[in-house]
């Protein structure tokens, strides 16, 4: 867990420069440089390139990652650059029905651009035009296995926990889920029912995201809960205290 955080946590072009070759590094500079509007930053594009290597350093030689929102691309250019660079072979889905709609198949073109330009027959990717849920039911279903996630798609909070219920029921233990748009209300609490209900430990990349490490099996019990917090107060500062949501009869919670 220390080497995971110590990597993923602190990664940043130097770091990476170690695994990664430098004209790929360029790469990834390039691309965001060019369409970043709605795209990962560059630091979590590092982030999610050391999340890979470092899962692929446990899971290899083949790795399975997907992640819940495609928009500009950057963040499964990031991924699979990291798995070019180091040698893996990886099979990533991108699930997003808004691709073609609101981002315009800049994704689409991204991905087709780094193949052009980086072609690996043992690079699989695909991408998905259904809603998150859908996508991930589909993927369950079929007996995936998936050691790296990153959600990133609807960001109300019954969308994140069916989401992240899909995939926790795929990951592995040591497999890593990253998640973006932390600051939010209604992402934060889902960070918050990880950390008091799921086997992940955390590790803090920034204010925007974090990444998770699976830690253990799930093993909790058919009616296991406990209480978690809806962390209001990193996103609205001004708007008073948390909530405190609570298993109860009468459907009221307390503030804490």
């Amino acid at each position: 867990y220390n080497e995971f955080v110590r990597e993923v946590g602190g990664a940043g072009k130097d770091s990476l420069s170690r695994t990664m070759p430098p004209q790929l590094l360029r790469y990834l500079e390039k691309v965001h440089s060019h369409k970043n509007a709605g795209a990962a930053s560059l630091h979590e594009m590092y982030a999610l390139a050391a999340a890979m290597l470092w899962v692929a350093r446990w899971h290899g030689p083949s790795i399975r990652s997907v992640e819940t929102g495609f928009a500009q691309g950057h963040s499964a250019l990031a991924i699979v650059a990291a798995a070019h660079g180091g040698g893996h072979a990886i099979n990533h889905t991108a699930i997003d029905p808004y691709q073609f709609s609101r981002w315009g198949g800049n994704g689409r073109e991204v991905m087709a651009a780094f193949d052009q330009k980086w072609p690996d027959p043992r690079r699989r990717f695909r991408h998905l035009a259904t809603p998150a849920a859908a996508g991930l039911a589909a993927m369950q279903s079929g007996g995936a296995c998936v050691q790296l996630a990153f959600m990133d798609d609807g960001h109300k909070f019954d969308d994140n926990v069916v989401e992240l219920h899909m995939l926790g029921l795929m990951m592995p233990v040591l497999g890593v889920l990253v998640i973006d748009d932390t600051p939010m209300p209604s992402v934060a609490a889902v960070g918050s029912f990880i950390e008091r209900n799921l086997p992940f430990r955390r590790a803090v990349v920034n204010e925007r995201f974090v990444a998770y490490v699976k830690v253990g099996r799930d093993t909790r019990k058919w009616d296991h809960y406990v209480p978690f917090k809806g962390d209001f107060k990193r996103a609205h500062p001004t708007k008073g205290r948390g909530m405190q949501f609570m298993k109860n009869v009468s459907g009221s919670w307390a503030q804490t």
